[in-house]
């Protein structure tokens, strides 16, 4: 009688960590008597390499540093049968517990034993994220978002990453063990391109984790865990590659056909064995796409600037071609030297580069999408070997380099807004600059199998040199396009120079995960870390101290911070029907390298230039030689302290019938020591007040539909421009629910995931890249606390869906992503400083109900507004759609490899998303500014465009065609 071979497998967040898996277990015959010496062969099904183990006298063996995959067991000894065990299902952070019973058999064995496992409930769904196979991962067409776009899939994450209501900054990727992490954009927080080093043609699987369920990853935000093929069929090559280009390309929403686009991507990857269990695995990707981008302005915007040179209006007119272009690869060994012992070395590379033909995009708020040009590089390696049973000792260790350089220059088109249109005609002024960072890791750790449980202990150490540059250039505003031309408008500049510096962390961690009783699972872990910023590197400014009496280099020359994490599982039939999950974790994050960057380039020799008048220059930029320039400065202050986040997510998987399951998780963070941005040098007490009880510090004056203040009287200390504090009392909260369905079966499968939440926070302005999006000071306190409330990255409504279907030669595949507007704020126009604090991106408007009556039927968000300030983030753009379809067919062998035709629709229902014009009231240019003592009135007219998309964002539709061969 054929025994039966069994397994546990809860998908829970336990054993080892969340990037690395095990499968431990026990050979025994059938009467249940252990059988030693037996060799234990796991291969992977997805990957293509295998490793051996011999059992012990116990008939223990144990296989560790595994990435998430699908893998085959195959038992044998001599007297017994071979047992092969197939689809074996393993996430990241699981360790599989497996029984084998051997039958016995006299030679010449001629049967193998062969059992399919259950993957037990949804293999996709883990706690905390979602799994992708390498399948999964091939399935759904990829645009330059790349590793971004697949893991959007999961409506729990969004396509720059974000961990759930955070910036994508704030998401960490760990790639096969060991944190990757991208130089920085020197302001912005949310970023596109940030994965390019690891496209997804090189990933066998990658999960993306909003709350940081385990300990040894340490993050305030979340981490994406990425885990790299390990090879392939042994000397197998596989080759693709795709087009688009001609007609091809099309553009509703921009009314827009682009017969010169033309698109590809190519890739190439085989994996070589070197010897039993050990192989090495070489991949290759080219990419590149061009898609076409919104012209700045209309025909009837451009009469107003004749006087400029002719091909300068004429380009402004025409749409602007967006091309992203990226090369990498990556080489991987994976090695075994001894039944007990396992090591890998991992090197990959990337070039990217992004540049436009035209003026190039708007400054998007939330998408980064400057001149871009990158070099990111990662050697990694990882050892684990058995020290003594039931002990494994496990080393890893890595360098990593990324540069990056941001050039709006490059296009010949430096800043420039028109304050009555709304009409941006440059690029944003804070996207110039460069940033570099190399980090060094050394991660070593034990592992150890007790009586009751294993614990797992280690240290991370991290060693990082940073190079930070932002040269904002000269941002000109002008009222309209007459005013424009005729040189009179208002300008501020900003120059600090390049900064380098250095941080080190070093953390201890520690963790125990155990089976209290059968189907109940505990994890509970703690660390400790310390890093060390750089103090020592500012230089006391002299002058600021004398006037002030508050020393700009008074903070902490290291953080210290504590960390801990608890989850619990239970699995009542053990068999992965109903499982029921809820981690629990305390998570913290380093300083931002950006506060330090502008801390110490603004501690002294940084200047700051505004200017009303005329005498100014566009596309020159020029600014008059008479205009003043001032000293400008940014501090920290003593109680600076890195992000800190608490997170709970309980959740809960049924499998309803075959194949199919469904999940429902709720979730809870919230995140304490948030960087907020505050001007020391506004006057403390205002010169006047405006009709609606707003405080106004200086001097305004109107040009125009520009309102401004250039004057030295609203400032505390006339010898210095703007003096920032970065405080570290900024919060954001986030609650979300999340359900899901999925269904896997032999020809079909489907995925679908909704997410209701909300976020909200204090967070002034950070989904912005200005030093100016901070808290305007001293709205009346009929405004209530405003500066909380909805968050910069609330999407309170996201939907994901894919689906695949195989029929005959042929596979279907589409994907269907929605979330809701983004939210902002109904205030003014660049160009209008309506309290006269020296910002323009921090200032409310006032919700007069009898002005703003005719728009209240189309934006509800402003009835029941009526008679104060307008409430932050109170209304919402267009929500976004995005279909994306994939058809392949299979054509044969060629070559002795399958070979097939794939065409792909990507954006095949455009979104309508950009720029929202968020001003409610502009600047009446027929007016005239009234000032009396103690008031100020500047004369308003409601806004008709109010909440119209400027600037569409989409890319426009594309269709490909590609090729693959095995």
């Amino acid at each position: 009688m054929i025994a039966a071979l069994g397994l546990l497998l809860p998908p829970a967040v336990r054993a080892q960590s969340v990037v690395w898996g095990a499968v431990a277990g026990t050979v025994v015959s059938v009467g249940g008597q252990p059988v030693p010496r037996a060799l234990v062969t796991l291969s992977t099904g997805s990957n293509g390499t295998s490793q051996e183990a011999t059992t012990d006298l116990s008939g223990r063996f144990r296989f560790a540093l595994l990435a998430p995959g699908t893998y085959q067991l195959r038992v044998e000894a001599l007297g017994y049968r071979p047992t092969v065990g197939r689809g074996l299902a393993l996430a990241g952070g699981e360790s599989s517990s497996v029984t084998v019973r051997l039958s016995v058999a006299a030679p010449p064995v001629v049967v193998v034993d062969t059992v399919e496992l259950a993957a037990g409930g949804s293999a996709r769904w883990r706690p905390g994220g979602a799994h992708f196979s390498q399948a999964d991962l091939a399935a759904i067409p990829d645009r330059f978002e790349d590793l971004a776009s697949a893991l959007s899939l999961e409506s729990t994450s969004d396509r720059s990453q974000g961990a759930l209501g955070l910036p994508g900054s704030m998401t960490v990727v760990v790639a096969d063990g060991i944190p990757s992490y991208r130089a920085p954009h020197p302001l912005a927080l949310s970023e596109l391109l940030g994965d390019a080093l690891f496209p997804r043609a090189v990933l066998a699987a990658a999960t993306a984790y909003g709350g940081a369920p385990d300990v040894e990853w340490a993050s305030a935000g979340g981490y994406a865990a990425l885990a790299t093929r390990t090879g392939g069929e042994p000397g197998g090559l596989e080759l693709d590659g795709a087009w688009a280009g001609g007609p091809l390309w099309s553009s509703g929403v921009l009314d827009f056909d682009a017969p010169g686009l033309t698109s590809f991507r190519g890739g190439a990857r085989t994996a070589i064995g070197i010897g039993p269990g050990s192989s090495l695995f070489l991949g290759t990707e080219a990419f590149q796409e061009e898609a076409p981008l919104a012209a700045r302005i209309d025909s009837t915007l451009a009469s107003s600037l004749s006087g400029l040179d002719p091909d300068l209006v004429t380009s402004l007119t025409s749409p602007s071609i967006e091309r992203v272009a990226r090369y990498s690869a990556l080489a991987r060994g994976d090695v075994q030297t001894g039944e007990s012992t396992r090591f890998f070395v991992r090197g990959a590379i990337a070039y990217t580069r992004r540049d436009f033909d035209g003026p190039g995009p708007v400054g998007l708020a939330r998408d980064v999408a400057l001149p871009e040009e990158s070099v990111d590089f990662s050697l990694a390696g990882g050892l684990i070997s058995e020290y003594q049973p039931g002990t494994d000792v496990e080393l890893r260790a890595g360098v990593s380099r990324s540069s990056r350089t941001f050039d709006p220059a490059a296009m010949g088109m430096p800043p420039v807004s028109l304050a009555g249109s709304g009409a941006d005609l440059g690029v944003v002024a804070a996207g110039a600059g460069s940033s570099s960072r190399t980090d060094f890791f050394l991660m070593p750790s034990v592992h150890r199998v007790l009586a009751v449980g294993q614990l797992k202990a280690g240290v991370t150490l991290r060693a990082t040199m940073h190079s930070l540059a932002s040269q904002v250039p000269s941002q000109l505003i002008f009222s309209d396009g007459p005013a424009l031309v005729a040189d009179r408008g208002f300008a501020r500049s900003l120059s600090t120079p390049e900064v380098s510096f250095k941080t080190q962390e070093i953390g201890a961690f520690a963790r125990y995960d155990l089976e209290a009783t059968p189907g109940v699972r505990i994890s509970v872990g703690g660390r400790f870390d310390w890093e060390r910023i750089p103090r020592s590197e500012v230089d006391q400014n002299q002058a600021w101290f004398q006037a002030s009496g508050i020393p700009n280099d008074s903070f902490p020359a290291a953080l210290k911070q504590a960390g801990l994490v608890g989850s619990l599982t239970w699995d009542p039939a053990r068999d992965g029907t109903t499982v029921l999950t809820t981690v629990m974790s305390l998570q913290h994050g380093d300083l931002d390298p950006r506060t330090l960057g502008q801390l110490l380039s603004q501690d002294v020799g940084a200047t700051s230039t505004r200017y009303a008048g005329t005498g100014l220059t566009w596309p020159g930029g020029a600014i008059p030689g008479t205009a003043t320039t001032q000293p400008t400065l940014t501090l920290l202050g003593t109680d600076t302290r890195a992000p800190r986040s608490v997170h709970t997510s309980v959740g809960a998987s049924q499998r309803v019938a075959p194949g199919w399951s469904v999940r429902v998780e709720g979730m809870f963070r919230r995140t304490d020591f948030l960087t907020r941005r505050r001007n020391l040098n506004i006057a403390p007490t205002a010169q006047a007040l405006d009709p609606d009880g707003r405080d106004v510090f200086g001097t305004l004056q109107q040009d125009g539909s520009l309102v401004t203040a250039t004057g030295t009287d609203a400032r505390r200390f006339s010898a210095f421009q703007e003096v920032w504090a970065l405080d570290p009392d900024g919060w954001s909260e986030y609650r979300g629910v999340t359900v899901g369905l999925d269904h896997a079966g032999a020809t079909w499968t489907l995925f679908a995931s909704y997410t209701l939440s909300e976020t909200t926070d204090n967070w002034i302005g950070a989904s912005r890249a200005s030093p100016e999006a901070q808290l305007p000071p001293l709205l009346p306190s009929s405004a209530g606390e405003w500066s909380e409330g909805t968050s910069d990255f609330d999407v309170r409504h996201r939907a994901a869906a894919a689906t695949s279907l195989t029929y005959g030669p042929a596979t279907f595949s589409a994907s269907y992503r929605f979330r809701s507007g983004l939210p902002f704020t109904p205030g003014y126009r660049m160009g209008v400083d309506a309290n006269g604090d020296g910002a323009f991106g921090n200032d409310v408007a006032f919700v007069d109900a009898a002005v703003v009556d005719p728009l209240l039927a189309a934006w509800p968000c402003l009835s029941d507004q009526g008679g104060g300030f307008a409430a932050r983030n109170s209304c919402r753009g267009p929500s976004e759609h995005a279909v994306d379809v994939r058809v392949a067919v299979s054509l044969g062998r060629l070559g002795g490899r399958n070979a097939s035709l794939v065409l792909d629709g990507l954006n095949l229902v455009e979104g309508k998303d950009g720029v929202v014009d968020h001003a409610l009231l502009l600047v009446d240019p027929t007016g005239t500014l009234a000032t009396s003592p103690g008031s100020v009135t500047i004369p308003l007219i409601v806004n008709p465009d109010f909440g119209r998309v400027l600037y569409p964002s989409t890319r426009g539709r594309q269709l490909r065609i590609g090729f693959r061969i095995g």
